[in-house]
């Protein structure tokens, strides 16, 4: 039903009769009304939600069968649904039964029966039927029976009518006159309050009484209003004289049964309860309608119907329900650490390299136990929509790696809407994909034509160097020592590459202000602290570019320096490497970061720790210093020598055998440690200086 039609009929019902008045008198049959009663609410399917419905005719106590679906509507919240299914079931009764059983119920018949006997045999009746034949009104299993008594409980919870018969036999009673009449109703009241084998059974309390004093007005009111408030309709039945009918002692009586909407019956004999009996059950069916929720959020909500019965439109009272709602729970269950895409292939195509998809498997599960369906499924990669599922299965995802052509990690997260709206997101996975791909060969001739060519241009510079430093000897024997050392030290610093080498001498291998510990196990240890020496140190994996180098593929060529700004405050900028630089598992910007006494670096899977040396911390052991004899076999010839040309001729070819020896080693991909002081080039004799 659109929502339009349904607020029309909202007006029209509170213009025309909200709700049939639950106090019309039975002898008006002249003029039908009716009731409308939400008897049960079940959520335990949500969002699918079960209602279970009472229509009945207050006029003749009879349940209106034969509805369908355009006779009703549903408000949520005051918002119209839409009701996918109704049907016609047995629900089932729970009834109570209360026997008054005073003095007067001691009254024998000309057959020498008491007015309790009828009573007795009248309930027999609805139990298991008239006579060895008879037809039961109850229906045994479906409905429940309390019967309450002055004397205690005559029968408890009975879904079996032999066993109402059996009780009902054995009941004698002592005809008390105060028989707590009131108190009875509201145990009779307790118990049909109570839980229910199955959800929305109609609750009915049938009481036999030989009146209720005049005065107990305020009693009997209090006792009505519980009785609307749980839903319950109270039937009396008056025993005694047929004057008694017309006595004050009756009005209660009447009036108790007029307020919840049950009959009045004036009792004679057993039959007197037949008709009672065929009204009552015919409140065991009742109208199930199921429905979509439209609920979005925990706590109390309401639901109404509204119903068109004959031209007649009825407004329910609103019947509340709770609900706990709790977003979509979703884990990934194969979140991998690393991915390594790799080749053989020189120059290759990173698009081709395999593997080009990961499969990623995921768990959702409803916390709040509410099963519902899933509208979104998503894998989010780098804060963007890598994959999206709108249709299931909802179980498994693909992340596309062929868009990847370097090494770089990347966090990784699967997200899940349901149909309510609810949002939930798994968390954050760092994944490391390697793409590890041979350069082309052109690229690998590089280095080679390089050699040659550094080594054609220092062959000539050291041509010149000899001719010069002749013509000099000849002229200026006197300078020959210092112009020897300082030439032969720039020809070697032009000819050679950058590539970190061990400090001679106690001086170079002193402590610095800090240093580094590599505390990873990507290489077998132990490794030699790294002393901060320099005010600007580059750290990466080309040893022509940094001055501390790291033979690990997840490292940068150029990867990040360490600055002194002042002394003893250190800060590592980031020189824009693949996989960034972290300080303490944070990433760290290329403006750069400080570092403090004991932070984790990271460089791809390289790890240091950083620490400050302060004045009382004890100084590394002294290395110690070479004798005479072995710095004079260490030294530069050129350093401390006078002129010679043999001598620089010799120390030249020496330079240039390391250059390839080092060139050649730099080629190799082995796990060989640097030292980890900075380059320092020296020009003069003092160590210190």
């Amino acid at each position: 039903m659109s929502r339009r039609p349904l607020r029309t009929l909202l007006a029209l019902a509170a213009g025309i009769a909200t709700l049939a008045p639950m106090t019309a008198p039975r002898h008006a049959a002249a003029q039908s009304s009716y009731s409308a009663i939400i008897t049960a609410i079940n959520p335990s399917a949500f969002p699918e939600i079960t209602a279970t419905v009472s229509i009945s005719d207050t006029t003749t106590g009879l349940r209106i069968p034969g509805l369908g679906k355009s006779d009703f509507a549903l408000l949520e919240n005051g918002e119209d649904v839409n009701i996918e299914e109704i049907r016609e079931e047995d629900v089932g009764l729970q009834l109570a039964f209360v026997i008054d059983s005073s003095s007067a119920f001691s009254k024998r018949d000309a057959d020498t029966f008491t007015r309790l006997d009828h009573v007795k045999t009248s309930i027999i009746n609805f139990a298991v039927g008239e006579g060895e034949s008879g037809n039961a009104y109850m229906k045994d299993v479906v409905d429940t029976v309390n019967i309450f008594a002055p004397e205690g409980i005559v029968a408890q919870n009975s879904s079996i009518g032999g066993e109402i018969r059996n009780a009902l036999i054995a009941y004698q009673s002592d005809f008390l006159e105060d028989t707590g009449l009131f108190g009875l109703i509201a145990q009779a009241l307790d118990s049909v309050s109570a839980s229910t084998a199955q959800p929305g059974m109609r609750r009915e309390v049938i009481i036999f009484t030989s009146g209720i004093d005049a005065s107990a007005d305020a009693q009997v009111s209090a006792l009505a209003q519980r009785a609307v408030a749980g839903n319950i309709v109270v039937h009396t039945v008056l025993i005694g004289p047929a004057a008694s009918v017309s006595q004050p002692i009756a009005e209660n009586v009447k009036a108790l049964s007029s307020l919840t909407g049950g009959a009045f019956v004036y009792f004679e004999e057993p039959a007197s309860t037949n008709a009672l009996w065929g009204a009552i059950i015919t409140q065991r069916a009742q109208y199930r309608l199921v429905y979509r929720s439209g609920v979005r959020q925990s706590g109390q909500h309401t639901l109404q119907l509204l119903a068109n019965i004959r031209g007649l439109s009825l407004l329910s009272g609103a019947e509340s329900f709770s609900l706990a709602i709790q977003p979509p729970l979703i884990t990934v269950t194969n979140a991998p650490v690393e991915i390594v895409r790799a080749t053989d292939e020189r120059g290759a195509n990173p698009a081709s390299i395999e593997p080009r998809e990961q499969v990623i498997s995921v768990a959702i599960e409803s916390p709040d136990g509410y099963p519902r369906n899933i509208a979104k499924l998503q894998l989010i990669v780098d804060n963007t929509i890598a994959d999206e599922i709108t249709a299931g299965p909802f179980d498994t995802l693909h992340w596309d790696l062929s868009g990847y052509s370097e090494t770089a990690a990347h966090g990784m997260q699967a997200l899940v809407i349901d149909e309510l709206g609810l949002e939930g997101r798994s968390e954050i996975a760092n994944v490391l994909v390697t793409v590890d791909v041979p350069p082309p060969l052109i690229a690998t001739a590089g280095p080679v034509v390089l050699g040659v060519s550094v080594a054609v241009i220092a062959g000539v510079a050291v041509l010149a160097l000899v001719v010069a430093v002749v013509v000099l000897f000849l002229r200026r024997p006197t300078i020959i020592t210092n112009i020897v050392r300082e030439a032969s030290g720039r020809v070697k610093e032009m000819t050679e590459p950058f590539i970190p080498t061990p400090h001679h001498g106690a001086a170079k291998n002193r402590p610095g202000k800090a240093y580094l510990d590599r505390i990873d196990d990507t290489v077998p240890g132990p490794h030699p602290a790294i002393e901060l020496i320099s005010d600007n140190l580059r750290l990466g994996r080309d040893e022509t570019l940094a001055q501390i180098a790291f033979n690990d593929k997840s490292v940068s060529r150029l990867h990040a320096r360490i600055t002194e700004e002042a002394d003893g405050v250190f800060f590592i900028p980031d020189e824009g490497s693949t996989s960034g630089t972290w300080v303490n598992y944070h990433q760290v910007s290329l403006s750069g970061q400080q570092l403090r006494h004991g932070d984790v670096i990271n460089l791809g899977r390289v790890q240091l720790r950083f620490s400050l040396r302060t004045k009382t911390s004890p100084p590394p052991s002294p290395i110690p210093a070479p004798t005479p004899a072995a710095s004079a076999q260490t030294a530069p010839a050129y350093s401390t020598e006078p002129f010679d040309a043999a001598m620089i001729r010799t120390a030249q070819e020496k330079t240039e055998q390391g250059v390839h020896s080092q060139v050649k080693n730099r080629d190799k991909d082995n796990d060989a440690e640097f030292h980890t002081e900075a380059f320092t080039p020296r020009f003069d004799s003092d160590p210190d200086s």
